[in-house]
C-alpha cells in the first residue's frame, strides 16, 4: 500500500500546543502549519498533547508495511510541486482546514490557505482522493464533484487525539455514524446572507453599533433551502456509513387530544400554527409547545456486514391552511 498525504493541516503543530487567535489580532486567520483540532477563542484549550494525523498515519502503516509519501506544505502544492512523489500513490489523503474564534467572524466560506486548489491539484494526479476537512461550520467543496474524490470526512474539531481518530475511521476500525449539523451549499450565494466581517470597525459608541436584524426569520440553514427550492450539495443531517440500514413503516401515535393549551383556538384539532389566547405564559413560552402530542417508533435493521449505529430524523410540517407566512416547509422535532 502506498499512502499519499497532503495539505498543511495534516502536519503537527508548529506554533505550539495552545493557539487563541488573539496572537494576530484582528486580523489573525488562524496558524499555517499544523492541524486544527480545536477554534480559538475563550471555547479553546490547552492541550497536553495533540497526535497530528500525519503521526497517526504513519504509525497505522507500520502495521501493513505501507509506504507514506507527504507534501504538507499548501504553497508548494498550490505551485503543483509533486516531484518528491514517487511512485504515485494509491490513496491520496488531503487535509484542509478553516479558522473561526470568538470575535472573529468568518470573511467566506472557503477553507483556509487555498484549500480547493489543494484538492483540485491532488486529484489531478490521484484517482483516489480522499478530503479530510477541518472547521467550525459550513465550508464550501466546490472540488466534490470531481470524480477522483471518492470520499469525504468533516472532522469538525476533534480535540488532542484527532489523527488517531481520523485514522480510525479511515481504516475502518470504527463505522461513522454522525450527521451534518448544517447544509453545505453548491455555492456560497445559494445561501443568501451577506457575510461581513465587523471585527475591530464597529463604533462601540454607537447606539446601533451591535444591532442585528434577523431578517430571515425561521427560515435558517435547511429551512431556508427548502423556501427557495434550491437544492444543496449535502442536505442537513446527511451522513453515510460501512453499511446499510433499513426501516420498518413508522408507528404513529397521538398521545394527546384537544384542550385549551394543546389545542387550537376553537378546540376543535389537537393541531394548530398558534396557541389559545388563553394559554398560560411562562419562559419559553406556551408549556404545552413541550408536550408530547404524537408518539412514532420503528423497528431499524443493520442489513449489511459491518457493525454500526444510525441516526433517524423526525421532522413535521404544520397545516399549510393555518401556518403563517415564513412558516418552515418542515422542522426537526427529534432524533435518536
Amino acid at each position: 500500500m502506498n499512502i499519499g498525504v497532503f495539505g498543511n493541516d495534516a502536519a503537527d503543530v508548529t506554533s505550539g500546543l495552545f493557539y487563541s487567535g488573539t496572537e494576530g489580532g484582528s486580523s489573525d486567520f488562524g496558524f499555517e502549519m499544523g492541524t486544527l483540532s480545536v477554534g480559538g477563542g475563550s471555547g479553546t484549550g490547552r492541550s497536553t498533547y495533540i497526535v497530528s494525523p500525519i503521526d497517526a498515519i504513519k504509525e497505522r502503516a507500520k502495521e501493513y508495511g505501507a509506504r507514506v509519501q507527504y507534501v504538507l506544505d499548501n504553497k508548494q502544492i498550490v505551485a503543483n510541486n509533486f516531484r518528491s512523489i514517487f511512485p504515485d500513490p494509491d490513496v491520496c489523503l488531503v487535509f484542509l482546514k478553516a479558522w473561526s474564534k470568538e470575535g472573529l467572524d468568518r470573511s467566506t466560506f472557503e477553507n483556509d490557505w487555498d484549500g480547493a486548489t489543494v484538492v483540485e491539484n491532488v486529484a489531478a494526479h490521484c484517482p483516489n482522493t480522499v478530503v479530510i476537512n477541518h472547521s467550525g461550520g459550513v465550508t464550501t467543496m466546490p472540488w466534490a464533484t470531481n470524480e477522483n474524490v471518492t470520499a469525504i470526512l468533516n472532522a469538525y474539531f476533534p480535540g488532542q487525539e484527532t489523527g488517531n481518530s481520523i485514522v480510525d475511521i479511515l481504516f475502518g476500525d470504527v463505522n461513522p455514524s454522525a450527521r451534518l449539523p448544517h447544509t453545505i451549499p453548491k455555492q456560497a450565494a445559494d445561501y443568501d446572507i451577506p457575510i461581513v466581517n465587523l471585527t475591530g470597525t464597529a463604533d462601540a459608541n454607537n447606539s446601533v453599533a451591535w444591532q442585528s436584524d434577523f431578517t430571515e426569520g425561521l427560515l435558517i440553514d435547511y429551512r431556508h433551502f427548502d423556501a427557495r427550492n434550491i437544492t444543496p450539495l449535502y442536505e442537513f443531517g446527511f451522513g453515510l456509513s460501512y453499511t446499510d440500514f433499513e426501516l420498518t413503516e413508522p408507528l404513529i401515535v397521538a398521545r394527546a387530544t384537544a384542550t385549551d393549551d394543546t389545542a387550537s383556538t376553537n378546540g376543535t384539532s389537537a393541531v394548530s400554527a398558534f396557541p389559545p389566547p388563553a394559554a398560560s405564559r411562562e419562559p419559553g413560552g406556551n408549556p404545552a409547545l413541550w408536550d408530547p402530542v404524537l408518539r412514532a417508533s420503528t423497528a431499524v435493521q443493520n442489513t449489511g456486514d459491518v457493525a454500526g449505529a444510525t441516526v433517524l430524523q423526525l421532522y413535521l410540517a404544520m397545516p399549510s391552511d393555518s401556518a403563517p407566512t415564513g412558516t418552515p416547509e418542515r422542522v426537526l422535532r427529534g432524533a435518536v
